[in-house]
């Protein structure tokens, strides 16, 4: 406040708030944004109060009948500030409750993803646990990929999402620093040993029209070797995947070459599994809070009797197998979150997303690493070595893993026509557990951290069916430009502001001609003119007269200002007819017009007036103590 400078000070403040605004995907409530308004907003309180008690003069239409013993009586001025800071105070907190929202999808699909049965005709890559739904529901299932290949491809991966979140898993925010290039040897995956048996193969595939030019990912096999993409691409190796590094690179490559591998673990290998590196435990065995109590609970009624990860695996894959038990159902409607989980186990019926989420998570719970991978499962057709996959093919699948094999794919899903994977065999025809009768379907206690949610997630068509969120949400790609726009105009409406309150506010005589002075001050500081030093009113008009040589009008309006505030300061009122705010606008017209278009541009964005002076201002707060009112200074 000393420094004059308040307003500025509200920038850091919204550069910090726009931060988890941009981050969290319900953004900030209303209790963590009112402490740092209602102290800003007292700052302005206490800012404006000191500036215009600086002159030594109550701005009023009444006097007060008791001088305050500090040389001015604020409690008008604090009155009214307080009645302006409430209602925008709470017209902050109350419209956004009537403004629509938008969901993070808005300008990555042509429709949003909330309750309705619109199909939208693109196909996208976002929200993979959420719209993967609008793919199978396609009416009209488009082709995606070609492939050729010397044996049918399968579970060709998109992307690893190994982050539960409360509405749908998510995939770790990716540094493009840690990846790979893709021109060089490809290690192993991790974890696995050379004891796994392993058999070349290449595919070259070809990405159709409906595939999105603006994908970050590509389908790949597992076991990678090479993948002749180019530098647009690199090599995510914690998640075996491939990511863009621009947002054309898909729109450039309209085919590619694959050399991989197929494998086929040992069981005696995936039984005596080592000890799992406690990096792998911290990122992928994490159980977060509000996981609701009876996944854990059923994950142990299921796998009682296991001795080992693997067998415990199998059971669960086993668990979810049963046809008697579950069904694969697309109409269901309780979403892919935490609360998903549970009734998904109570209810029984789902689809890929529900299958593979929930025996991930079970998995986590007795202690084994999983995350959840969304790609393709197998082609829908083939004419030779040719394969086509469509919108229909998109699946998603859990992934566990076993120190020395790696990450090892299960199939839980039924009902898409997927085999068991060969390393895990039905091992008998399962039982149905008997649960406990007394198991929560709430959160379950934890202390782990809080994921976050990345904004590049996995495949699916635009839609505006299934159960998403609801609503349309505001890509979290565009707060950022959003943010420097509304950053760049800041100071420009800030200074709008000031400007209109001076100019147009209701105010006696000599209260008005001391506001339109201090306009035309902060005016000519903007325009980066000289206006420096303690003058007199006349004094200062004979150094702005220069600047408006040849306009008689300006020069007769620049007279009356300083006449009038002179008799402002002196008389006590002003000459008959006179219009301070008018004459003002007059001369900051006609300098307006005579200085250059960049000079005006740089005054409107970057106003000079609302700059920090720190030296001046540090050693004016030095030089004089703090206090309302004192004798006005010539300006």
């Amino acid at each position: 406040v000393g420094l004059g400078r308040v307003p500025l000070s509200g920038l850091p403040l919204l550069a910090l708030y726009t931060v988890p605004v941009a981050a969290l995907e319900d953004g900030v409530p209303f209790y963590g944004f009112l402490p740092g308004a209602v102290c800003f907003v007292a700052l302005l309180m206490a800012d404006e109060r000191d500036r215009l008690a600086h002159w030594g003069k109550q701005v009023t239409r009444t006097v007060s009948p008791a001088p305050s013993p500090s040389g001015m009586d604020t409690s008008g001025l604090a009155a009214t500030g307080r009645k302006i800071s409430l209602a925008a105070l709470t017209a902050a907190l109350v419209v956004p409750i009537f403004v629509p929202s938008f969901s993070n999808t808005l300008f990555g699909h042509p429709l949003g993803k909330g309750q309705g049965g619109g199909i939208g005709t693109e196909v996208t890559f976002n929200d993979p646990m959420v719209s993967l739904a609008s793919s199978l529901r396609r009416q009209d299932p488009v082709d995606m990929l070609s492939v050729t290949s010397d044996i049918q491809p399968q579970y060709l991966r998109l992307v690893a999402l190994d982050q539960p979140g409360p509405n749908a898993w998510s995939a770790r925010p990716l540094d493009l620093s840690t990846t790979l290039s893709l021109s060089d040897p490809l290690p192993r995956p991790t974890g696995m040993s050379t004891d796994v048996v392993t058999q070349p193969h290449n595919m070259s595939i070809s990405l159709e029209d409906a595939f999105p030019s603006n994908s970050s990912w590509l389908p790949v096999p597992y076991l990678l070797h090479d993948v002749g993409v180019g530098d647009d691409w690199s090599y995510v190796s914690a998640d075996q995947t491939v990511t863009a590094k621009t947002q054309t690179a898909a729109a450039d490559l309209p085919a590619y070459d694959v050399s991989y591998s197929t494998m086929d673990p040992p069981e005696l290998l995936l039984k005596t599994a080592g000890a799992t590196p406690s990096e792998i435990l911290q990122r992928y065995a994490e159980v977060p809070v509000g996981i609701p109590a009876i996944v854990g609970e059923t994950a142990r009624a299921v796998t009682a009797g296991a001795t080992d990860d693997y067998e415990r695996a199998q059971l669960l894959q086993d668990f979810f197998r049963n046809r008697d038990e579950f069904s694969y159902d697309l109409d269901t409607g309780y979403g892919y979150g935490y609360q998903a989980m549970a009734q998904f186990l109570e209810e029984r019926r789902g689809f890929c997303q529900h299958f593979a989420a929930t025996m991930a998570m079970m998995a986590r719970t007795l202690g084994i690493p999983s995350r959840v991978v969304v790609g393709f499962l197998e082609p829908e057709r083939n004419t030779g070595d040719e394969f086509v996959f469509t919108s229909d093919n998109v699946h998603s699948w859990p992934e566990l893993y076993f120190e020395g094999v790696g990450w090892v794919r299960f199939e839980p899903t039924q009902g898409v026509g997927a085999p068991y994977p060969q390393w895990a065999e039905r091992t008998a025809v399962p039982t149905v557990p008997t649960l406990p009768t007394n198991v929560p379907t709430g959160p379950v206690e934890s202390t782990e951290p809080k994921p976050t949610v990345d904004p590049k997630q996995a495949a699916s068509p635009s839609s505006g069916d299934g159960p998403g969120d609801g609503g349309f949400t505001v890509s979290k790609g565009w707060l950022v430009p959003l943010g420097g726009l509304a950053l760049l105009f800041l100071p420009a409406a800030l200074r709008t502001a000031v400007r209109r309150s001076r100019m147009t506010r209701p105010l006696d005589e000599a209260a008005a001609a001391e506001s339109a002075w201090l306009e035309l001050r902060d005016f000519i500081r903007d325009l980066r003119l000289p206006w420096s030093g303690s003058m007199t009113p006349r004094a200062r008009e004979r150094s702005v007269a220069p600047l408006l040589t040849d306009d008689p009008d300006a020069l007769g309006a620049l007279k009356r200002l300083a006449v009038s505030v002179e008799r402002a300061r002196y008389a006590r009122s002003l000459s008959p007819g006179v219009t301070p705010a008018a004459d003002a606008k007059t001369v900051m017209g006609a300098l307006a017009r005579r200085a250059q278009t960049g000079e005006r541009v740089r005054a409107l964005l970057w106003p000079a007036s609302l700059l920090p002076d720190l030296r001046s201002g540090w050693s004016n707060l030095r030089r004089r103590p703090r206090r309302l009112g004192g004798a006005p200074t010539g300006q």
